[in-house]
């Protein structure tokens, strides 16, 4: 009796199925393709778009602190919301009836409200606490 491992007799693989190509998505896949690639080349072709301005404002010292503040403050918002969510959570799973009741309340608030106007909110703080320092600056490059 043959072992079920046999080569002799284990069944051959079945022939690849090749599916013919539809020329009709071959043709409009080659036009989407030449239409974005004129719209690119027509963007970025064009005289007016002011290549010379954007080089020279580019890597001025005020984007580039710009763009760091951005990413320092992305970083320090991310530890932030990963604490504070990890001390939801733990409240949310605490026996404790208020801290449930905090955290729920939370959870509540922040998915209910849109994102939109959590940012309207969070932007105008300034205008309710004007003597506080807000800026963030990295001073060195």
């Amino acid at each position: 009796m043959p072992s079920q491992l046999d080569p002799v007799t284990a069944p051959a693989p079945a022939p690849a199925v090749v599916v013919p190509r539809n020329i009709k998505q071959i043709i409009l896949s080659a036009i989407v393709i030449i239409l974005a690639l004129v719209i690119l080349l027509s963007i970025f072709g064009n005289e007016r778009f002011g290549w010379q301005v954007i080089g020279a404002y580019l890597f001025s010292t005020i984007i580039l602190t710009g763009i760091a503040n951005t990413l320092l403050l992305t970083f320090l918002c991310m530890i932030a919301g990963t604490l504070l969510g990890a001390v939801i959570a733990l409240m949310k799973l605490s026996s404790s009836p208020p801290l449930q009741w905090i955290a729920t309340v939370y959870t509540w608030i922040f998915r209910g409200v849109p994102l939109l106007v959590l940012l309207l909110f969070f932007f105008n703080l300034a205008a309710l606490f004007p003597n506080w320092n807000w800026e963030f600056q990295v001073q060195h490059l």
